[in-house]
């Protein structure tokens, strides 16, 4: 059987125009027939967030390493054999520590899926590898804590914004995204209108705050009610989502630069009345996937005229500062505001 494997291997590689430049041996550590002097061990993943893990490995204590040894993880969320890894998985780098142990933080991953992963050793030319493993990213986070620290830019109407996002707790902190008038952030593939609360799974079939008969229930409201604002109803004390005229009132007053704050790319906003600063973090937004990205984008409290499946955001990146319509079902970040004392 392993010969005829080998076989297999050699003629897809030929097929696919590819050559091993190093022989390989496998050693999969958990079957019978390669226990006895096993060599690149895969150990369990580590540090498990909703689009991340670190992945670990470990070279067997009495082996010798040698100066042009590499280490190496494959992985992948959908193949879910060392064959299949080998050749369609992804491929990160690691250095191996003087102990032998190796490991490699992967980010951007999907929220509540299996991944496959394998640790690799190049040692004297040849490849041994470990075990076939299996992480699973975590689902949305639902306990957060919600809180806000106001800021005074001496906006005219006297507004009081925010220092982070809603669900974080420090400026570069991405917070909790939410789909437009829900009150709770949901799994990366929940946010379309199939699991949208205010609809009936498409559309043009808007239960509430609906401009259009084309779009669904008629009712003309224009602005989210306090029930349905999460920023009011999550903290309370005046807290509110700004609704677009607010926003407009900050990029009126403010100037904008995008930066990096202790590693996080996004927005400075800097006010021209009293220079005090806001950081909007390149949040990206959820679309049935995603999360941090080059771009921020917060919700506003207003439909979008014309089009009840639309509400405002204010949204930039490295080249603009603007604002637009975006879907009410994807999910953005919220910027709690409140009026001034």
């Amino acid at each position: 059987m392993k010969r005829l494997s080998f076989i297999l291997l050699s003629l897809i590689l030929f097929s696919c125009g590819r050559k091993e430049e190093v022989p390989e041996q496998v050693w999969e550590t958990g079957e019978p027939e390669n226990t006895e002097n096993p060599v690149c061990f895969t150990a369990d993943a580590s540090g498990i967030t909703e689009y991340g893990a670190t992945l670990n490995g470990y070279v067997a204590e009495d082996v010798k390493i040698s100066s042009g040894a590499r280490a190496w993880f494959l992985w992948s969320a959908t193949e879910d054999t060392l064959e299949w890894l080998k050749y369609r998985g992804g491929k990160v780098e690691a250095s191996i520590g003087a102990d032998g142990r190796f490991s490699f933080e992967i980010s951007a991953l999907k929220q509540s899926t299996t991944y496959y992963y394998t640790a690799v050793l190049l040692l004297d030319e040849v490849q041994y590898y470990g075990a076939l493993k299996t992480f699973t990213t975590t689902g949305a986070n639902t306990n957060l804590k919600y809180t806000a620290e106001a800021v005074d830019l001496g906006l005219p109407s006297g507004l009081l914004w925010s220092r982070y996002n809603l669900g974080a707790s420090a400026e570069e902190e991405y917070g909790a995204y939410f789909a437009w008038g829900e009150l709770d952030p949901k799994n990366d593939n929940l946010y379309d209108y199939e699991h949208y609360k205010w609809c009936e799974g498409t559309d043009d079939t808007m239960t509430k705050y609906c401009i259009s008969e084309d779009w669904g229930t008629l009712d003309n409201i224009l602005e989210l009610e306090p029930e349905d604002d999460v920023a009011a109803v999550k903290l309370g004390n005046g807290w509110r989502m700004p609704t677009k005229a607010d926003q407009d009132e900050l990029r009126a007053n403010c100037t904008w630069k995008w930066t990096t704050r202790n590693g996080i790319p996004g927005c400075e906003v800097t006010s021209t009345v009293n220079e005090e600063t806001l950081f909007f973090p390149a949040t990206g937004a959820k679309v049935g996937f995603g999360g941090p990205g080059s771009s921020f984008s917060i919700w506003s409290s207003t439909l979008s005229p014309g089009h009840s499946r639309f509400a405002w955001v204010l949204c930039g990146d490295n080249m603009s500062f603007t604002e637009g319509g975006a879907y009410r079902c994807h999910g953005h970040a919220v910027r709690p505001v409140k009026e001034g004392e």
